[in-house]
């Protein structure tokens, strides 16, 4: 028997059923932004008046903070669980062992905004050398035992410094999730991660030997990816790989591209360094020895191919503008998703 929902109407004064309707694109100011975010709200099924729902409301303002995150480089909750959980650790010893109060790491992931401070420490303890040292820096927090035990387990997973399968999953089952099932928003092609990662090798290979690249900026692959999506789209009515991208001031971006680029480092498809200029910094793709990109096809290639002959070499302000004129970015609000339909 289907479960009814119910709760308290303030127009009716009462206990009342209510519905759940969708509501996309409602504008949340979150820390002075403006930000619209697609909500779920209760609504009484005798008056049709809005009713205030805890669990509801919880839900929309994380998806709110959960884009409020991406425009600010920070970490959602989906990316602090998938790192905590690298480590098989609980909350409260993952939060103790950062240099943090017990419930910390809870609070971010139940959807709270993480602090900078906080998102760039987690950011660092992905690698597990770079925890190590974190540990050393908070073992007083920690019992004996504990210190050891974590200690043992990250020290493994450093020598030798392996693909980890399990986590690889982990990631491709999250970034699933977030582009969703077939659309016109990703494409019409559920995500494929051995298309990534062909793409991505493929790509900075050719930007190497034909323009002399030693690596890409972050920001020019990703502007590249939607060019590369969006002219595969045009010729075949589906995507290459089925990534959901949104816009952003910057141009489109994939959604919560940061798990992008985080899986294509764990399955050792690139490296990945942050160059820090004071005011700015620069984010370095470069491509590791495994550049196995069997799995494209010889028209995919070709599309690959036809976009650097039409953008590279181009900076990164000249690409953006491109995107910026694209009619499918126009037609897009800030912060939602971009139909790859014109």
């Amino acid at each position: 028997m289907k479960k009814t929902n119910i709760d308290y109407c303030d127009h009716c004064g009462d206990m009342v059923s209510y519905k759940v309707e969708k509501r996309e694109k409602i504008e949340r100011k979150i820390k002075g932004e403006r930000f619209f975010v697609d909500e779920n709200v209760a609504v009484c099924m005798s008056c049709g008046s809005d009713i205030f729902n805890n669990k509801l409301e919880n839900e929309n303002l994380k998806r709110g903070f959960n884009l409020y995150a991406q425009a600010h480089h920070l970490l959602t909750a989906e990316e602090i669980i998938a790192i905590r959980k690298q480590y098989g650790i609980n909350q409260k010893l993952f939060s103790k062992s950062l240099g943090f109060g017990e419930v910390t790491v809870q609070r971010y992931e139940s959807g709270a905004l993480p602090s900078k401070s906080f998102s760039d420490i987690l950011k660092r303890v992905k690698s597990p050398s770079e925890y190590l040292k974190i540990l050393e820096e908070n073992k007083s927090a920690l019992s004996e035992d504990l210190y050891t035990k974590l200690k043992e387990k990250i020290t493994d997973m450093i020598e030798p410094e392996k693909i980890d399968n399990s986590n690889l999953y982990h990631y491709e089952q999250i970034i699933k999730h977030n582009f969703g099932n077939p659309s016109v928003y990703n494409g019409f092609k559920e995500f494929d991660a051995e298309k990534l990662f062909a793409v991505t090798s493929y790509l900075l290979l050719q930007c190497k030997k034909n323009y002399g690249f030693q690596y890409l900026v972050k920001g020019i692959y990703i502007k590249l990816l939607w060019f590369i999506e969006t002219a595969f789209f045009q010729r075949y009515e589906h995507a290459l790989i089925g990534i959901q991208f949104v816009k952003f001031d910057m141009g489109p971006v994939p959604l919560n591209y940061s798990i992008l680029i985080d899986f294509l480092k764990d399955a050792n498809i690139i490296s990945y360094k942050e160059i820090d200029y004071g005011n700015t910094s620069h984010h370095k793709l470069f491509l590791n020895k495994n550049n196995d990109f069997t799995t494209l096809t010889l028209e995919e290639k070709k599309i690959i191919d036809d976009v650097l002959d039409q953008k590279m070499p181009s900076d990164f302000d000249s690409l953006s503008s491109q995107t910026h004129e694209d009619l499918r970015y126009k037609n897009t609000n800030n912060n939602q998703p971009i139909a790859y339909t014109l």
